[in-house]
């Protein structure tokens, strides 16, 4: 089992100690029905004393018991802020701290999931956003040339219409200059 103690200090003196005592096996079964909960089970849940013990893992590769290196990133747990890591491997590892009877023991319970799980849902949005921004796009491509064909039609259109009486008045004229009209 795991065993978290505190000494109980009233008007600074020790008057007692308490303790709770934990089965391992339980609460490796409990970190393995969290993991089942978070993203499907595709990470790792476990539970970490704050002496750096593997108190519970979902995993059940016989860890609960062992100590965690000295550089691992649960020493830096201070306080109620939660730790986040993107690492190198793929791994998004989270900690986030855990007060156990009032601060009797101060744990922490770490998440770990492949980076690619974790952000699977941003990749699809993005993902829909770019083939959403290649369909407007191709919209405004068609809309421009049916704009531009119209706006080139009018124009077209509208020097026909000016240009008309400017030909029949010249052609008048001429007539009139070359003798064969009526004034």
């Amino acid at each position: 089992g795991a065993l978290a103690t505190r000494v109980v200090i009233e008007g600074g003196r020790a008057v007692g100690v308490a303790g709770i005592d934990f089965r391992l096996d339980r609460l490796s079964e409990m970190a393995e029905a969290q993991n089942r909960n978070l993203f499907g089970g595709a990470g790792r849940t476990l539970f970490l004393s704050a002496s750096g013990l593997i108190v519970g893992d979902s995993a059940g590769k016989g860890d609960a018991g062992k100590a965690l290196p000295a550089n691992h990133p649960l020493r830096e747990l201070r306080g109620d802020a939660p730790i986040v890591h993107f690492d190198a491997d793929g791994v998004v590892r989270a900690y986030v701290p855990v007060r156990i009877a009032n601060g009797l023991a101060n744990w922490a319970i770490a998440v770990e999931l492949p980076e690619a799980t974790v952000l699977a849902d941003v990749v699809a949005l993005t993902d829909s956003l770019r083939s959403s921004s290649r369909w407007l796009l191709s919209l405004q491509l068609i809309a421009g040339l049916v704009v531009g064909a119209l706006a080139l039609a009018a124009a077209f259109a509208i020097a026909r219409a000016v240009a008309k009486p400017i030909e029949t008045v010249t052609l008048t004229l001429q007539q009139i200059a070359g003798g064969g009209g009526d004034l």
